[in-house]
């Protein structure tokens, strides 16, 4: 009994230095060998520790890959987030400004004419037409009326210049003999 109790009180001490940070203790596997050789299910029961342990620290070492790489893809994702509102704050400053401009231009008739913006609305034109509270479509057109319309121009309006460019370019071709 008292060879066994000493054995017991003598610790596995393993070759390899051990560290302040470590958190788990692993035992040397050939003390571990030589201390329990004759006693082979107390040997065979402390080599089952040993590889629980190894299993453990495998599964916690694959949970902490797949937290690091989820870590990488929501910090990645958390960019681009950050990326477009930014984005979104540009966007929307600008069209705070381009309502201000519209609100102030409105009131002043000056900076109507600066910015282009001619009367809203000219009731005099035509007081029947601009009485009739049941029409609102023709003051008030749909939004991708408006866009079309605007796109319609500038798409005649670059046609003509660079028309205007190659004559002025080959004037020669372009001129009429009588």
């Amino acid at each position: 009994m008292t060879e066994t109790i000493a054995k017991l009180n003598r610790p596995l001490i393993r070759s390899i230095e051990l560290n302040a940070n470590e958190d788990i203790y692993l035992p040397n596997i050939e003390d571990c060998i030589e201390q329990y050789w004759e006693e082979k299910n107390v040997l065979k029961n402390e080599l089952l520790i040993f590889e629980i342990t190894l299993y453990e620290l495998y599964e916690e070492l694959q949970q902490f890959k797949e937290e690091n790489r989820l870590l990488k893809k929501y910090e990645a994702e958390n960019e681009n987030l950050k990326k477009e509102l930014n984005n979104t704050r540009i966007y929307a400053k600008h069209f705070e400004d381009l309502y201000t401009k519209m609100v102030v231009s409105s009131n002043f008739t000056q900076l109507r004419s600066k910015l282009g913006i001619g009367k809203l609305l000219d009731f005099k034109s035509d007081i029947s037409k601009n009485t009739d509270l049941l029409n609102f479509i023709t003051h008030f057109p749909k939004t991708e009326d408006l866009i079309l319309e605007q796109t319609n121009n500038s798409e005649t309006k670059s046609k003509e210049q660079n028309l205007n460019v190659i004559t002025n370019k080959f004037n020669a071709i372009f001129e009429q003999k009588d």
